[in-house]
Order: C-alpha cells, then sequence, then structure tokens
C-alpha cells in the first residue's frame, strides 16, 4: 500500500509540473501572439502620430524601425523568462548571444552603423531622387540596415546601408531645380544661329521650364557629319525627365517648320584617275 501511494504521489506531482510547464508555455506563446500584434499597432500609430510627422521623414523611419525591432526582443525575452528560465541566464546567453552573432554578422553591423551616419549627416531624405553605387531613383524608407529606393521603371532597389553611406552619392532632389543639357546635332550647311534661337524658342515655351532662368544654346563640337548643339535650361527636379521628353518632340517640329536639318552619315569618296 505504501509503495502504490508513493506511485500515486510520484504521478500525480508530474501531472501537476507538466501542467503547470503547458500553462507556461500556453502564456508565452499567448503574450507573443497578442505582443507582436500590440507593437505592430503601436509601431502604425507613432508613425502616423503628431510628433513622427514633426520630424524629419528619414528619422522617422529610423526610429520606427529601431524601436520596432527593440520591442520585438523585449517581448521574446519575457516571453522566456515566463517560460521560467532565470533573467540572470537570459542575460548571459543575450550577451553571448549577441556577441557571437556580432562577430558573425559584421556586414549588418556595418549597415546599422551607415544608416546612424545617414540618419546624422543627412546626405539625402526620404522622397529625394539619389543616383547611389550605379544604381538611381526616389527613396521611399531608410531603415536600420538598408535604405530602399523605387527606380523610374518601379522597380523597388534595396541598398545595404554601408553601400549608401562609403559610396559616391549624387542627390539630384537636394537643390531643388536641376538644368537639363541636350545636345541636338543640325547637319553641316545649316544657318546655325537661327538653329539656336529655334532652340531656345522651344525651351522657354515649355511649361516646366523655369521662367527666372533664360536658356541658351550654344555649339559645342564639329563632328564628322553635324554641328553639335548644346542646349541647357533650368528645371525643377520633379520635372527633369518629363521636360526632355516634351522639348524633344518640340525640338522636331520647330526644326521641319524652320527648315533646319538634322544630320545623316555621309561619306566623301575621292576616285583617283
Amino acid at each position: 500500500m505504501d509503495f502504490m501511494d508513493t506511485v500515486k504521489k510520484l504521478i500525480d506531482s508530474a501531472s501537476q509540473d507538466v501542467m503547470h510547464a503547458l500553462l507556461r508555455i500556453i502564456g508565452a506563446l499567448l503574450l507573443l501572439l497578442i505582443g507582436f500584434k500590440v507593437i505592430k499597432w503601436v509601431c502604425k500609430k507613432l508613425k502616423e502620430s503628431k510628433f513622427s510627422k514633426k520630424l524629419d521623414s528619414s528619422l522617422a523611419s529610423f526610429l520606427n524601425s529601431f524601436i520596432s525591432i527593440t520591442l520585438n526582443l523585449l517581448l521574446v525575452v519575457l516571453a522566456v523568462s515566463i517560460l521560467g528560465v532565470p533573467m540572470a541566464t537570459i542575460v548571459t546567453v543575450v550577451g553571448t548571444a549577441g556577441l557571437a552573432i556580432g562577430l558573425a554578422l559584421q556586414g549588418s553591423l556595418s549597415n546599422f552603423a551607415g544608416g546612424f551616419i545617414i540618419i546624422l549627416f543627412k546626405p539625402f531624405s526620404v522622397g529625394d531622387y539619389i543616383e547611389v553605387g550605379g544604381y538611381a531613383g526616389n527613396v521611399t524608407d531608410i531603415g536600420l540596415f538598408y535604405t530602399t529606393l523605387v527606380s523610374l521603371d518601379h522597380s523597388r532597389i534595396s541598398l545595404p546601408n554601408s553601400v549608401v553611406s562609403s559610396k559616391e552619392l549624387v542627390n539630384c532632389s537636394a537643390v531643388g531645380t536641376r538644368v537639363v543639357n541636350l545636345e541636338i546635332g543640325v547637319a553641316y550647311g545649316s544657318d546655325i544661329k537661327k538653329a539656336e534661337a529655334v532652340l531656345t524658342d522651344v525651351a522657354k515655351n515649355c511649361e516646366m521650364s523655369l521662367k527666372d532662368r533664360e536658356p541658351i544654346a550654344f555649339v559645342t563640337k564639329y563632328a564628322e557629319s553635324s554641328i553639335i548643339i548644346n542646349l541647357r535650361y533650368w528645371v525643377k527636379s520633379q520635372d527633369y525627365l518629363t521636360s526632355q521628353a516634351d522639348v524633344m518632340d518640340k525640338i522636331k517640329e520647330a526644326f521641319d517648320i524652320n527648315d533646319i536639318k538634322f544630320p545623316f552619315p555621309q561619306l566623301d569618296v575621292h576616285l583617283d584617275k
């Protein structure tokens, strides 16, 4: 009878331990499930808050990413502590794992440092059109590790912050205006002064051309089959490409009206008798 009582007590004790373990696991899972949704909601509200809108868009995007990652890490640590793991052990494991991960992911840490440099020195902001590392596009997000661009063909480009912060970078939106340089070839024998006047008139009449800056046209090169005239005019940064297409169409129409010929390849052949 004593043996049976002992077995029963062991079974009861084991059952209680299993039940406690299951309750802890369920509690940790519920915490993670609810916590992740709450953190997502908090970050969304923070992004939409007046405080966030007062900040620079690049800084706001960076802070939102940092807060999201930090809160998620704290949530995971809290869930592990609910399972019964001592906090001292968690801190030790996290510290050791952080060191190991840091050594293994040196590139990611350099990306984080690059993101911090971008936010600190602000070579560009969200919405700017930049050229860097052989890529070009409008900046849509500056995250902890990556800067996201959308190219003219609407491709999404994710560039490591370490690359963006260390490569030569051209911010086409920084000044707010851009100079459009078009090289137009005209046939030899054309009236050059007339061609220059026609080109400047076309640029002046373009709706996107800035009226406080006079367009200019001048000869830059005498090529094999043509005379190259450079047309230069100023537009707002966002109108750079659109204005080029419009002006190029109008140049063809204006040249036809004024009987200015475009060049074509020519070859003079001399025959010895």
